[in-house]
């Protein structure tokens, strides 16, 4: 392969990896303690002998702690699901999207419910960490007029008690990070938190107070259905006064030479319309494969030598003799593998690049942001302080052998090219909040037309 070095240590830098599991879902069986138990205790073998360095995202001792709470609450015998709910109870502490206790599959299994005619929370909504709900759409993106309207309770509870209950156990790197997660993923961790209703009795803002039943949908959300149509996850988009915005949601796309294909005519329509400065909108990309970027984008905007990071630390998976490896020894090292740009390339765009993040932005798009950035490819613009600057990769999975519960957790931890260590979460040249209400408010601050 092209860049083989790079394929053996970031391979699969997923911002969720694609698990899979003999557990068949919706399974009503049940886990003694003693089982229960037992799983935690692979849990915490996991992260003790397989992360490279569970410091980097929580102190050791408090993950401790929170194992010792959970081993008590595992003190009766419960489904996979009830047994999730007490073990993602880590997904927090653990602070890092790539880490973390989750369902094998969880999209192919929130498939088959509803093709089994299951149904889900009726709406697309914005979760705050602060615990405020607010509906954005129908499930699945159809328009609704009760878009922003506050839901002040579901089913008698208040919906910040929900929503705070819902986000202790999301995974994620900060606070803001995981109710961003929330959000797109409400009605699948409300669904394996409280079940499986034929209606919701929501109390909205709106109403005046009063309660109103609202049946649950049996569309498909957003979150499972773009992710199959590669025309919504990869567009282009001719602006004013010579802008343009090319939208990248995603790095993880099962027919690259696809990509590679869109990627190569985007920026000859670019080069014919002589834009003068691109938006590389990357707010809902959570990652894939580095060389989608690395062959897709790189080639149209790099004009000097780039690295993708100044080092690593990894757990190693196999033995180097010549190296002195053994297999589970952790080795830190220099990433001195240099790449050298495409000055030939008739379609090098010339412009002015902006790369837009957002609370989705994560895993091989940040660093795909932090190569742009440090290198002088272009400015990074959006939102701050929501995910770290340094990334852990390579993405593994561990089964429990009770539950059958997937233990996720990185290979190694790349350190962005600058080699700093501060500030510690990507902080944004230009800031700009990302209302999920208006997304184009991001793009209309960043194309300024002369009046």
């Amino acid at each position: 392969m092209r860049f083989a070095f790079l394929y053996v240590l970031a391979a699969g830098l997923l911002a969720a990896t694609v698990r899979a599991s003999t557990v068949q879902t919706g399974s009503t069986a049940l886990y003694t303690p003693g089982q229960l138990r037992q799983d935690l205790a692979v849990i915490e073998k996991t992260m003790k002998e397989s992360h490279p360095d569970i410091a980097f995202s929580v102190a050791p001792g408090v993950l401790e702690d929170a194992m010792r709470s959970l081993s008590a609450e595992l003190d009766h015998a419960m489904t996979r699901d009830e047994a999730w709910r007490v073990f993602a109870k880590l997904n927090p502490i653990l602070a890092d999207a790539h880490t973390g206790i989750f369902f094998p599959d969880w999209r192919k299994e929130a498939r088959m419910h509803l093709a089994r005619g299951g149904a889900f929370f009726p709406y697309e909504v914005v979760a705050t960490a602060e615990g405020k709900l607010t509906i954005l759409s129908a499930l699945g993106g159809a328009k609704t007029p009760r878009s922003g309207v506050r839901i002040s309770s579901i089913g008698g509870t208040p919906s910040s008690v929900i929503v705070k209950d819902l986000l202790s156990r999301v995974h994620g790197d900060t606070a803001t990070f995981r109710a961003n997660l929330l959000s797109r993923r409400f009605w699948f961790f409300y669904w394996k938190t409280y079940g499986n209703p034929a209606s919701f009795d929501l109390k909205l803002d709106a109403g005046a107070g009063k309660t109103v039943p609202v049946a649950a949908s049996h569309s498909e959300p957003l979150e499972l259905a773009r992710r199959a149509d590669f025309d919504q996850m990869f567009r282009l988009e001719f602006l004013p006064c010579g802008g343009a915005v090319l939208a990248i949601d995603t790095f993880n796309w099962p027919d690259k030479k696809k990509f590679f294909d869109f990627t190569r005519t985007a920026f000859a329509r670019i080069a014919a319309k002589d834009v003068k400065t691109l938006i590389i909108d990357i707010r809902r990309n959570e990652g894939g494969d580095d060389d989608m970027w690395l062959d897709g984008i790189m080639p149209y905007v790099a004009d000097r030598p780039y690295r993708w990071a100044s080092g690593y630390r990894k757990r190693v998976m196999q033995a180097d003799p010549a190296k002195g490896e053994k297999v589970g020894d952790v080795v830190s090292g220099p990433l001195d593998r240099w790449l050298d740009p495409d000055l030939a390339n008739p379609l090098r765009f010339k412009g002015k690049v902006h790369v837009l993040v957002g609370a989705a932005t994560y895993s091989s798009s940040i660093l795909f942001a932090n190569t742009m950035r440090h290198f002088g490819f272009g400015t990074i613009a959006g939102e701050g302080g929501v995910v770290r600057a340094d990334q852990s990769g390579g993405t593994r999975d561990t089964y429990l052998p009770e539950t059958g519960l997937d233990v996720g957790w990185p290979r190694f931890i790349l350190y962005r090219p600058s080699g700093l260590k501060k500030p510690e979460f990507i902080q944004p040249d230009i800031v700009i909040a990302d209302d999920p209400f208006h997304p184009r408010a991001a793009i209309s601050q960043l194309i300024h037309c002369p009046r």
